[in-house]
């Protein structure tokens, strides 16, 4: 049986966080809504700013630096992209 109390205390404070980090407004949402659009702008210009440096730094551009530079933008904005775009619609 305690195992069970647990489990509601838990579920509880789950449930009451999950309400708190719910928009009270629309005009929150909307601010959310900038500041993610500002963080995808950031980390597009750092990420186009070392792809950048990597390609000034060598002499020639060869197929394996092409599949480093698509890697790199698939481990970096994949992951953005679902937390912040693909969740976000839920």
């Amino acid at each position: 049986m305690g195992h069970f109390h647990i489990f509601i205390q838990s579920y509880e404070i789950n449930s009451l966080s999950a309400n708190l980090l719910k928009p009270k407004n629309k005009r929150t949402f909307a601010v959310m809504k900038t500041s993610i659009i500002i963080r995808f702008a950031l980390l597009f210009v750092a990420w186009a700013f070392t792809v950048w440096v990597l390609v000034a730094s060598t002499p020639r551009f060869t197929p394996y630096m092409a599949f480093v530079i698509i890697a790199s933008a698939i481990i970096v904005f994949v992951p953005v992209y679902k937390k912040y775009i693909k969740n976000g619609k839920n």
